[in-house]
C-alpha cells in the first residue's frame, strides 16, 4: 500500500478510535503527563481533533518521553525504554499501522520460534559446516537519523511528507526521568520500546537482508542486532567481509566480546537463548536458572501468605510452568511464557529436571502446591504437538464469559462486588496483561 493511502486509513478519526481501542486502551504505562490510557479515552474526541489537525499541518510535536532504566544484568549498562504520553502512544500505535501497510513482513520482527526452526533444519542439512554469530553493538543507539529517514524515503519508498515529519519527530524526541527538566532532542539513536521502534530498525537493516538473501554461499538470520551467518569453511573469510562492508555503510559496529565461530555440530552456538551443540536443541542454563529463581520465589508466597495472597501466587505460579495464550480475537493471538519460548527445543530432560525441583521446593518450604499445580512435562507435549487443541494451556481474551473473568479477578485479590461487565473486562484486561508481560521476563535477554 501506498503511504499515502495508509496515512489517510489510519490517520482519520474512524481509524484512530479503532487504534486506541485495540492498542491503547488496555496499557497501563504511563509517561510524563502523567495521564493513563483510560483517562486518554474519556476526552478521546479532542485528543484525536488535535492530532489530526497537528499531523496534517505537520507541527506535531512529541512530550519528552519518560525514561525507564531497566537492568540487564551485573556490569552491563542498563537498557533505557522511553514511554510516551498517552496522546503520543496513540500517535505511535497510528504510525505503526501505517508503516505496517506499506513495508509489509519486510521490516516486521519475527517470532524467535520459526527463526530457531528455519536454523535447526539448516545446520541439519548438511550444506554448510562453518558457523559465525555476530552482535551489532549499541544497535539502536548506533542508528543514523539522516541514514534512515534516507532508506525510508528512497528505498522503501515512503513519500508522505506527513508520516516523515511524524517519523522524524518521533527518533528525536528525548527522554528523561519523571521529574528531570526538558533534555535537547536526540540527535542519534532510535528511543527504545515505542510502538515503531522495531519496524524503523529493521527498516534500517534491510538493505543487508536483502544482501545477504540473495548470497547464495551463505544462509543468513538475523533477530534484532542478533546475526548468525552458516557457510562453508573455505568461504567464512569471504562471507564474513561482505556481512562487515554493510555494517560499515550503516555505521554500525560489531560487538567483539559477542562474536563467535565454530564448526557445526562439533563446536557450540548460542542463539536466542537456545543452545546447538550436536546433541539436539538445548535450553541456556541461565535461563533455567532464572526460571527455577521465579519459581522459588512464588512457592515461598504460597507457603507464608495468608489465604488471599496464596490464591493470587498460586495463579501465577501455574501460569509461570503453563504460559498463556492471549486471544484478541478469532484470528489474532500472542503467546506468553517460558515453555511457549522454547517450544523448539528437544531437551525434554528438562522439563522433567524442572518437575523435580519444584516438588523438592514444596517440600522445603512445607507449601504444599505440588499437587494442585500443572506439570512441566505435560507442557512440554502440549506445547510441542497438541497447542491448537490443548486446553491444558490457558486461554485468555475479550470473548472468555464474565463469570470467569470475576473468578480470576477475585484470585488475584481485586474487589469486585457491585462492579459492571465493562468495569471487569477493562481491569481483566490490563492486570492479565501485566501477568503475561512477567511471563516474558521470566525468559530473560537473549
Amino acid at each position: 500500500m501506498r503511504s499515502g493511502d495508509a496515512y489517510n486509513t489510519h490517520f482519520s478519526k474512524e481509524g484512530l478510535e479503532e487504534i486506541y481501542a485495540r492498542d491503547v486502551a488496555g496499557r497501563t504505562a504511563v509517561g510524563k503527563d502523567r495521564v493513563t490510557p483510560q483517562r486518554l479515552g474519556d476526552e478521546l474526541d479532542g485528543a484525536i481533533e488535535t492530532i489530526l489537525r497537528k499531523a496534517d499541518g505537520g507541527s506535531y510535536r512529541f512530550t519528552n518521553y519518560r525514561q525507564l532504566l531497566v537492568s540487564k544484568g551485573l556490569g552491563k549498562n542498563p537498557r533505557e525504554i522511553c514511554i510516551p504520553s498517552a496522546r503520543d502512544m496513540l500517535v505511535l500505535a497510528g504510525l505503526k499501522a501505517v508503516l505496517a501497510d506499506v513495508l509489509g513482513q519486510t521490516c516486521q520482527t519475527p517470532r524467535p520460534q520459526p527463526v530457531i526452526a528455519r536454523l535447526q533444519q539448516e545446520m541439519e542439512s548438511g550444506r554448510f559446516d562453518h558457523f559465525m554469530k555476530i552482535d551489532v553493538e549499541e544497535f539502536y543507539h548506533s542508528i543514523d537519523h539522516q541514514t534512515l529517514m534516507h532508506i525510508l524515503r528512497y528505498r522503501l519508498r515512503i513519500r508522505k511528507p506527513e508520516v516523515l515529519k511524524l517519523i522524524r519527530a518521533a527518533i528525536s524526541t528525548p527522554s528523561s526521568p519523571m521529574d528531570a527538566p526538558s533534555c535537547p532532542p536526540r540527535k542519534a539513536g532510535l528511543p527504545e520500546g515505542l510502538p515503531i521502534s522495531n519496524i524503523l530498525a529493521n527498516a534500517y537493516m534491510s538493505g543487508l537482508d536483502k544482501d545477504c538473501a540473495s548470497n547464495s554461499r551463505i544462509c543468513y538470520f538475523r533477530y534484532v542486532d542478533d546475526i548468525v551467518i552458516l557457510c562453508d569453511s573455505a568461504y567464512a573469510s569471504t562471507a564474513k567481509r561482505f556481512v562487515r562492508s554493510r555494517l560499515d555503510r550503516l555505521g554500525l559496529n560489531t560487538n567483539p566480546n559477542k562474536r563467535s565461530k565454530g564448526t557445526l555440530r562439533l563446536d557450540r552456538l548460542e542463539y536466542l537463548g537456545y543452545v546447538f551443540d550436536g546433541a539436539g536443541v538445548g535450553i541456556r542454563r541461565s535461563s533455567v536458572l532464572r526460571l527455577e529463581q521465579r519459581i522459588e520465589s512464588l512457592v515461598k508466597q504460597c507457603a507464608r501468605g495468608q489465604q488471599a495472597n496464596r490464591e493470587r501466587a498460586l495463579l501465577e505460579l501455574s501460569l509461570v510452568i503453563t504460559g498463556c495464550i492471549w486471544q484478541r480475537d478469532g484470528h489474532d493471538e500472542q503467546r506468553y511464557g517460558w515453555a511457549m519460548y522454547y517450544a523448539q527445543t528437544t531437551d525434554y530432560a528438562c522439563f522433567v529436571k524442572l518437575d523435580r525441583t519444584l516438588k523438592k521446593m514444596d517440600a522445603r518450604y512445607k507449601a504444599g502446591v505440588a499437587g494442585e499445580l500443572p506439570r512441566f512435562r505435560r507442557v512440554y507435549f502440549e506445547v510441542k504437538y497438541r497447542l491448537r487443541q490443548t486446553t491444558y494451556i490457558p486461554r485468555y481474551g475479550h470473548e472468555m464469559p464474565t463469570e470467569e473473568k470475576r473468578r480470576i479477578l477475585a484470585k488475584l485479590g481485586v474487589p469486585i462486588d457491585g462492579r459492571d461487565e465493562s468495569w471487569i473486562d477493562r481491569v481483566f484486561t490490563r492486570r492479565l496483561l501485566r501477568l503475561c508481560r512477567k511471563l516474558d521476563r521470566d525468559v530473560g535477554a537473549y
